[in-house]
Order: C-alpha cells, then structure tokens, then sequence
C-alpha cells in the first residue's frame, strides 16, 4: 500500500469494529455518486459516531466499488479493498448486491459524473474569466 492508503486506512483500522457492526442493510437505503470519492455511497454505510476521519477513509472504497460495478480494473485500489475486507467483512458496503451493475445504480454512477464534469468546467471557466 503507499504511504497516502496507510495513512487514510489507519481510521478504518481503529474503527473496524463499528464498520463491521454496520451488518443489517437498511430497507430503504439509497445509493447516491459521492463527488468527492467519485464513488457510490449508500446511506447506510458510515457509523453515526465516529469522526470525519473514517468517511475520509471509506472514499477509496466508495470509488472502487464504482470501478467494480464497471467492470473497470484499478489496481491502484485492490489491496486497499482486500486490507479494508479483511478488517470489517460485514460491513454493508462489501455486500454482492451494491457490487452488480443494475439499470439505476448505472443510471446514478452516469448522471453523478456527468454533474461532476459540468461543476469542473463552471469552475475552469470562473478561473479562466477571472476576477
């Protein structure tokens, strides 16, 4: 792992316990494209009492779940994944389910990169017009 993946990892390690606690999907739950990560997150997979820290460290996993449900391969992420798997196997965010390529969770992946290019180029355009 680099040096930037054990320092993210580390939160997760300390917090494994209450990773894998968070076992029992929720019904409800709704997948969303998290900009940050440019991953998909369910609203069921962050433990309400930990610090910002561990949503930091869950982004990588985020992301290459997105890569998974593509059917894209990013080595860069593997070892990562199989550490964090390792760590919290229950965790709801492993489950096959969140891993296959539905209609809607393509649907949700395609519109969240879309509204992510359209932010980064209002952003490049504010820049280039400057002041």
């Amino acid at each position: 792992m680099t040096e930037e993946q054990e320092t993210l990892i580390q939160p997760l390690r300390r917090n494994a316990a209450k990773l894998n606690a968070i076992c029992e999907p929720l019904p409800d739950a709704v997948p969303a494209y998290e900009l940050l990560s440019g991953g998909l997150i369910y609203d069921d997979e962050i433990p309400k009492d930990v610090d910002a820290e561990v949503s930091y460290g869950l982004r990588p996993l985020w992301y290459h779940r997105k890569r998974l449900i593509l059917g894209e391969t990013d080595s860069l992420w593997d070892e990562y994944w199989d550490t964090c798997y390792t760590l919290f196997p229950n965790w709801n965010g492993f489950l096959e389910s969140r891993r296959k390529p539905t209609p809607t969770i393509l649907d949700i992946i395609s519109k969240g990169e879309e509204r992510f290019a359209r932010e980064i180029e209002e952003i490049i355009s504010e820049v280039d017009q400057g002041p």
